[in-house]
């Protein structure tokens, strides 16, 4: 699936959403905290999914919080060479959706963590 910005037609992302599971690390009194690592370029949508007894709390007036970096092959950041953003974060029941990129012509290692309120 190819979406497109309705103003200039170019290609937001290329491809489907990227489902991945949130690893909650830790629970406070009013947050979620957890990490996902993946491998793209370009720009990119992913989907954190957390568990069953975490997901109930997660919906449209959720607050979330994001960073992404660059990590390397053992998964300990790195500043890498390739520009790295993200644009959007929308919670919605049970999911968040983050859309962002990689500026690197080939895949890059990179990390996603998320706070949620």
């Amino acid at each position: 699936m190819i979406t497109t910005d309705n103003a200039t037609h170019s290609p937001l992302y290329d491809g489907e959403s990227i489902e991945a599971a949130l690893d909650a690390v830790q629970e406070h009194d009013a947050s979620i905290t957890g990490t996902v690592s993946f491998s793209t370029h370009g720009r990119f949508a992913v989907s954190f999914v957390p568990d069953q007894s975490v997901a109930a709390a997660v919906g449209p007036m959720t607050k979330a919080f994001a960073s992404i970096t660059e990590v390397d092959g053992a998964g300990n950041p790195i500043l890498g060479l390739a520009d790295t953003k993200i644009y959007n974060i929308v919670p919605t029941p049970g999911r968040v959706t983050i859309r962002g990129e990689a500026i690197w012509d080939s895949n890059i290692n990179l990390r996603i963590s998320l706070v949620l309120f």
